[in-house]
């Protein structure tokens, strides 16, 4: 059986932070900013949701009523410099997540940035740079790898049971609306497929294996000025590696991953989202299991990594070289794609 013991997220007595407030302010009133960051806070006692920004002044205090955010602030520039805020969320479209995320780590802040990172890996560099210069974070938000299943596919690969990686296939799709107002069907924002979905399985590919893509070919689908549906194969050092993201209106919404060794293969359903229904199925020389994986949603798992990360001064793994080595990788699809 897959041990799950040490895949298990630490509970509340556990943290070693759990005494110390961290305090957020809100960069956009955007529709994942509940799911990622209200709604787990509201599980702990000490997180407090500092303020919140908006192009709309009367969008934010709107989104401050509902949610509870203490304040409403005047503008950007006037949230990433609040002098009660330690971490910035930014959940603007990416085509702002550089200029402000350095603007927040310049003025002292923290920050968990929305994937995918940046526009281009030039862009990355600037952030992480940025980080380094000031000693402050900049995290990007995959927060499926803190979930207790995506913990449970990384041991299960360390411990030999699969042989030698040979294969990994990752597919995510859904439909998304083709309102050309629709912020991922506008191509200056940082729309498209590419960048949305296939920045989550071309980081599967690249965490689960422990290199970077080489050889890569794609070919993509365009609709209106974005690509909606791609495909691409490449190499993660000796593993063949396959990616499939649709956003079509046909699509049906879910994802896939498969990871398959010369001694055995692991099927995933969900492996973005398990906390809205996961399973999998195992087959290895000994037999075969099947079953799930439980655990708090993987927007609480990543935001209590993040609080412990920031206060006991430790890595995560998705800051860093890893953000400019995804963005790099996404850059190259992209030029594999002639969507440049």
């Amino acid at each position: 059986m897959i041990d799950t013991a040490q895949t298990q997220t630490q509970g509340p007595g556990q943290d070693p932070a759990q005494d110390r407030v961290l305090r957020i302010g809100l960069l956009g009133a955007a529709r994942i900013t509940p799911r990622a960051i209200i709604v787990p806070s509201a599980l702990h006692g000490d997180i407090d949701l500092m303020a919140v920004a908006a192009r709309d002044r009367a969008k934010a205090e709107a989104f401050a009523e509902e949610h509870g955010v203490l304040t409403v602030a005047d503008g950007y520039e006037a949230l990433v410099t609040h002098p009660e805020v330690d971490l910035v969320y930014n959940a603007l479209p990416p085509s702002s997540h550089a200029h402000w995320c350095i603007k927040a780590m310049e003025a002292g802040k923290d920050v968990l940035c929305e994937k995918p990172f940046a526009m281009t890996a030039d862009e990355a560099q600037a952030m992480v740079a940025t980080a380094r210069r000031t000693g402050k974070r900049v995290i990007e938000a995959f927060h499926y790898r803190y979930h207790p299943m995506f913990s449970m596919l990384m041991a299960l690969v360390a411990s030999g049971r699969l042989g030698a990686l040979e294969h990994i296939s990752a597919s995510l799709g859904s439909p998304i609306s083709e309102n050309p107002r629709e912020l991922r069907r506008i191509k200056a924002l940082g729309g498209g497929v590419l960048m949305d979905m296939g920045c989550y399985t071309m980081h599967w590919c690249r965490t689960l294996t422990g290199h970077e893509p080489s050889n890569i070919a794609a070919e993509a689908h365009i609709s209106g000025e974005v690509d909606d549906a791609l495909g691409a194969e490449f190499m993660c050092g000796n593993v063949a590696c396959a990616m499939t993201v649709r956003m079509d209106p046909d699509v049906d919404r879910g994802s896939e991953l498969l990871i398959e060794g010369n001694e055995g293969r692991i099927l995933v359903r969900n492996p973005l989202a398990p906390d809205r229904g996961n399973s999998y199925l195992l087959e290895t020389l000994t037999g075969s299991e099947e079953g799930e994986i439980n655990g708090p949603t993987t927007m609480e798992c990543q935001l209590m990594a993040v609080k412990r990360a920031l206060y006991e001064g430790t890595p995560l793994p998705t800051e860093g070289a890893d953000s400019i080595n995804n963005m790099r990788a996404l850059d190259q699809v992209r030029a594999a794609a002639n969507l440049c």
